[in-house]
């Protein structure tokens, strides 16, 4: 990153703030797009029938803390030398995973569940857009039923803790949903109160890798409209506009810290939707728009994202896409690795495989290097603190 002529300023006007936008939902994990404030995580896929949203907590892990050292293994190093040199490779490889190794279940990073909102019949929906403004942090999603336009914002506020959901129409009384909490596996969902869900499950329960305990608690804050709430699902219907406010924590710091995890809800519960989205536009855009790059602009860099790439896959330029693509690593570092927190591993805060490649572990050969290589050159040392932290 040091070849590109960087520019220390703010950037410019909204309409010229780096985005990711596409014509349709996302139809797989890797084309959702990706909401962060280091420890809360969501995948936004835009669905018009059903919305999901793939939520992680960044301290969700299976395994346990224990004792590895392999007394005496320093004994069996001048035979694996020996295999080495002599080329016999996978007897030097066998040799280190029995005597320095072991048997050890490694844990992995796992994901905390999905949202999942239900809506009505909305199969002639137009104007579909759906989109990932960098400079705001924002992932939102319009669309038009008829006469209605229906629009959805998504956020993960690092002020408050928690993931906001923003969902209304430009008519009154058109918001009818339904909404839960799920998980593949070792977790429930049950209704609280009147107006709430909570998701309680353990990592790998019932495992040899049985892991951290947590829970995940959701909100709804409906203007108008009537809400139900029974066996773990929330129907809201015919509402002008509905807030769904989303926090989760695990006992990985220990039981206290899983017992407080619902408290960042009922606190930003007190505050207005523009009151928590103002808070956190602030909070990102003090680190988002310390840097701005400008490569210049050719014809068709107003095309969706996907459609740009695939010209530049065919052979053509888009030097404007370069700099979007420098702009959303340093979003996905502000997403994923903030003071306080545990730092980005392999996939920065943002899983959905209960067994992840490499665990999503920190891996020092390079690629937790790689993750970081950001942090200076595009000032944001205070990304920098939850790596040092772990090391130490």
């Amino acid at each position: 990153f040091v070849l590109f002529p960087l520019l220390v300023s703010s950037l410019s006007a909204a309409a010229d703030a780096p985005q990711l936008w596409y014509r349709a939902p996302a139809q797989l994990w890797s084309e959702a797009l990706p909401v962060g404030n280091g420890r809360l995580g969501a995948m936004v896929f835009g669905g018009v029938p059903r919305e999901r949203l793939q939520l992680n907590e960044g301290t969700l892990w299976s395994g346990s803390a224990r004792d590895y050292d392999r007394v005496g293994a320093f004994k069996h190093l001048p035979e694996v030398r020996r295999l080495l040199f002599a080329g016999d490779h996978a007897a030097a490889e066998a040799l280190v995973a029995k005597e320095f190794l072991g048997e050890r279940p490694l844990g992995a990073y796992q994901p905390l569940g999905n949202l999942l909102l239900t809506f009505g019949d909305t199969a002639a929906f137009t104007d579909y857009r759906r989109e990932l403004d960098l400079d705001a942090a924002i992932v939102r999603t319009t669309y038009r039923i008829g006469e209605a336009t229906f629009t959805r914002e998504v956020f993960s506020s690092a002020p408050h803790q928690v993931i906001v959901v923003r969902l209304t129409c430009d008519r009154p009384g058109k918001i009818s949903f339904s909404a839960t909490l799920t998980r593949a596996e070792a977790a429930e969902c049950v209704s609280s109160g009147a107006d709430g869900l909570e998701l309680r499950g353990q990592a790998d329960r019932g495992k040899p890798t049985a892991g951290v305990r947590f829970a995940a608690h959701l909100r709804a804050v409906p203007d108008g409209g009537t809400i139900t709430n029974r066996a773990g699902v929330l129907r809201i219907e015919n509402a002008d506009a509905v807030t769904l406010l989303l926090t989760a924590g695990t006992d990985y710091r220990g039981a206290e810290s899983l017992a407080r995890s619902a408290a960042p809800l009922a606190a930003a519960a007190r505050f207005t939707y523009t009151q928590l989205r103002d808070a956190h536009l602030n909070d990102h855009r003090a680190l988002f728009r310390r840097v701005t790059l400008d490569l210049g602009r050719e014809a068709g860099t107003a095309a969706p994202t996907d459609e740009r790439i695939r010209r530049v896959v065919e052979g053509g330029t888009d030097a404007a896409l370069s700099a979007l693509y420098f702009h959303y690593g340093r979003y996905l570092l502000i997403g994923s690795s903030r003071p306080g927190n545990l730092p980005a591993n392999l996939q920065g805060i943002w899983n959905d495989n209960l067994n992840p490649p490499w665990f999503c572990g920190w891996h020092f050969d390079v690629n937790a290097q790689m993750i970081y290589w950001l942090a200076e050159t595009t000032n944001l040392a205070e990304c920098h603190e939850p790596l040092f932290d772990l090391i130490e």
